[in-house]
Formats: C-alpha cells, sequence, structure tokens
C-alpha cells in the first residue's frame, strides 16, 4: 500500500514539475528566443505575471489527469513484461491477469499497439 501511495505521489511530483518547466520553455521560447518572430519593446513581459496563470494550468492539468484515472494504481509498475503479445488484452478484461487494466484511452497518451509488439519482443528477448 506504501508503495503505491509513493508511486502516484512521485507521479504528482513528476506531473508538476514538468507543466511548469513547459510553461517556462513557452516563456523562453516566445520572449527570449522570440520565436516565431521578434517581440516588440512595448509587448515584452517579464514571467512573473504569468505565475498566476501556471498555477491555474497546473491545478487544471491535476484535476484533469486525476478525472481521467492516470493516478490510480491498477497494477504495479513495469507488471506485465513477459506477457505473450497474443496475450495482451489492450484494455479489456483478460482472465489470466485479473482486473488490474487500464482502458485503452485512459490519459492523454494512447498506446501504440505497433509500438506495444516491438517493446514486448524486445523485452522478451534473454
Amino acid at each position: 500500500m506504501a508503495h503505491k501511495k509513493s508511486y502516484v505521489g512521485l507521479t504528482i511530483a513528476l506531473d508538476i514539475i514538468l507543466i511548469n518547466l513547459s510553461f517556462l520553455l513557452s516563456y523562453v521560447v516566445r520572449y527570449q528566443l522570440q520565436i516565431p518572430y521578434p517581440v516588440e519593446e512595448q509587448y515584452y513581459a517579464p514571467f512573473y505575471p504569468y505565475i498566476p496563470f501556471a498555477a491555474l494550468l497546473t491545478l487544471l492539468c491535476l484535476i484533469t489527469y486525476r478525472i481521467e484515472g492516470l493516478y490510480e494504481v491498477r497494477r504495479p509498475p513495469l507488471a506485465g513484461r513477459g506477457v505473450p503479445i497474443d496475450q495482451r488484452h489492450n484494455g479489456q478484461r483478460c482472465a489470466d491477469h485479473g482486473d488490474h487494466v487500464r482502458p485503452p484511452a485512459a490519459g492523454l497518451f494512447t498506446w501504440n499497439a505497433g509500438a506495444g509488439k516491438l517493446l514486448d519482443r524486445s523485452l522478451a528477448q534473454p
């Protein structure tokens, strides 16, 4: 149980860090590197007025991830290695493995079946 809580806590902390780093990176790209075109002097803004927006974005993302079920630990991390490719359930209940399967679209990224097969083959090699 403690392992699941620490895993979820680490995931949330990493999400907070990455969301804010991406916000900072977008500011640097726009105002420091001036991509895609230069920013006129009158439109230049320091970063500190954007901090409340970054906090709001972080909060909204965390709420969305929680609603989508991204913080529910349904199986231990890295579980399922060594399961034959034809027994992968792709979001459906599998009699051999129980109810610990995420739905196929439980978040922003969905497992690509082709990439999954390649990964399974590479992990199955001794």
